[in-house]
């Protein structure tokens, strides 16, 4: 596997859509990522990083599709295991963890300083008190 995006066959999906009408999130990173395959930050394990931040986001994306299905279906009195949706919310916590260690990570802090205030949601769940 080679750490440089130039090394990459990815296409940007949604080429012909302005970056804020993407959707979903992940989606929308995965352009902006492409969009910016020549900066600098993007080379080298930067973009590892990055690719596995976005493979966070879809997982994400992923398992609250599959909790409101879930949900949906309980609430409809389905028989559905209460069991997998207790599995998809530690799915979904896990990915949400991951992604909260990616973006206090050092790559993240090198390029942005307070990420803290851009997830601040995140940040506040996941606080651990010391």
């Amino acid at each position: 596997m080679s750490n440089s995006l130039d090394n990459w066959n990815l296409r940007d999906l949604n080429a012909n859509e302005r970056i804020e009408d993407i959707h979903p999130l992940s989606a929308r990173a995965r352009s902006l990522l492409i969009r910016n395959r020549t900066k600098p930050m993007l080379k080298g394990i930067g973009f590892v990083n990055v690719l596995g931040a976005i493979e966070m986001l879809e997982g994400l994306e992923y398992h609250h599709g599959n909790i409101v299905k879930i949900t949906g279906a309980l609430a409809n009195g389905d028989n559905v295991s209460e069991r997998d949706l207790n599995h998809e919310a530690v799915a979904y916590i896990n990915r949400f963890g991951q992604f909260y260690y990616f973006s206090k990570s050092v790559f993240v802090n090198t390029v942005i300083a307070d990420f803290a205030a851009l997830i601040p949601t995140i940040s506040k769940v996941h606080a651990v008190p010391t």
